[in-house]
């Protein structure tokens, strides 16, 4: 394996994770503001009943409303920026090759190489990429919708049992607060409440992140002619995560499959599997040819000299 090209791929990873990080918390602080506001309508009143709850009801949609709107653009910004860390690999590749041995590559190659095709972003914001064929607008809304209903399902809970409004209030924060601690019995007082009101949020988030940087990197490996496979690599949290907790799963096939006689974990450029929900296993296209190898050819290929494969490359790209 080509352990420049490699190194590439693993900044471009550490790279996703402090983009996964800064969004996740963009994420919380979005769904914390909404807490504090909605917290402080409701302490406003001095007591509720159903004509204070339709009124409250109607708070409550348009801040959801809000919320809805600006998770959908933080999703659409991290897809997009996660897209162009992963392509971001393979013009690297071509540029740290150019510098190294001194080529003139010229810009049209690296600029093909680094466009993330409009497909790949619409395949996720469209729902294009899942069984279901739901889009982003879809998720977001089915996971305010359910919000939504939480919450007039705890007030109106609170008061037909004749709740004191101080502890409804109480319940209240405890369920639209991302970081409030929930009682043993949450789920029975509340059954079918969401236990912490992000959480789904950011899962959508981080396979989001995760499908956007999967698809740009299939695209772009599929651009680099040196990239002859791509090698499905478990997360370093695998075993933790999920073999020690609930068994194997099928990315433990994935990287002990050899089916195709690419070698261990390998697949064809356009078979890989798509990483399931929160998957945090890494895909990466397989380069065994050096650097040294690769500058020559492509020197010479750039200088004038025959190259069929580099022909047809070129052709394909620009």
């Amino acid at each position: 394996m080509n352990n420049e090209y490699l190194k590439l791929v693993y900044e471009a990873l550490s790279k996703k994770i402090k983009l996964t990080e800064s969004n996740s918390k963009a994420l919380r602080k979005l769904y914390e503001e909404v807490a504090e506001e909605l917290i402080k309508q409701a302490e406003k009143s001095k007591g509720f009943n159903k004509a204070w709850l339709n009124d409250y009801s109607k708070v409550v949609k348009n801040r959801l409303k809000e919320l809805e709107n600006n998770m959908y653009f933080l999703n659409k910004e991290a897809i997009d920026a996660s897209s162009y860390i992963a392509a971001a690999i393979q013009s690297n590749f071509f540029q740290h090759i150019g510098e190294k041995f001194k080529l003139d590559i010229p810009k049209d190659i690296l600029r093909a190489i680094y466009t993330v095709p409009e497909d790949v972003v619409l395949k996720l914001l469209s729902g294009g990429l899942y069984k279901d064929g739901k889009g982003l607008n879809e998720r977001i809304w089915s996971l305010i919708n359910k919000m939504d209903k939480d919450i007039n399902y705890i007030l109106a809970k609170g008061i037909v049992g004749n709740k004191p409004y101080l502890d409804i209030i109480k319940d209240l924060e405890k369920y639209v607060e991302p970081n409030a601690k929930k009682p043993w019995d949450w789920r029975i007082v509340y059954p079918g409440v969401n236990k912490q009101v992000d959480y789904n949020a950011q899962r959508l988030l981080r396979t989001a992140l995760n499908h956007a940087f999967y698809l740009s990197s299939m695209e772009s490996n599929k651009r680099n002619p040196y990239v002859e496979s791509i090698h499905w690599e478990l997360s370093s949290q695998h075993y933790e995560r999920q073999v020690k907790r609930f068994g194997r799963d099928e990315c433990d096939d994935y990287t002990e499959q050899n089916r195709y006689a690419l070698g261990q974990g390998n697949f064809p450029k356009d078979e890989v599997p798509i990483p399931h929900p929160q998957c945090l296993c890494t895909q990466y296209g397989v380069v065994s040819k050096s650097m040294e190898d690769i500058g020559k050819e492509l020197g010479d290929w750039l200088a004038g000299g025959s190259n069929k494969m580099l022909d047809e490359w070129y052709a394909s790209i620009v």
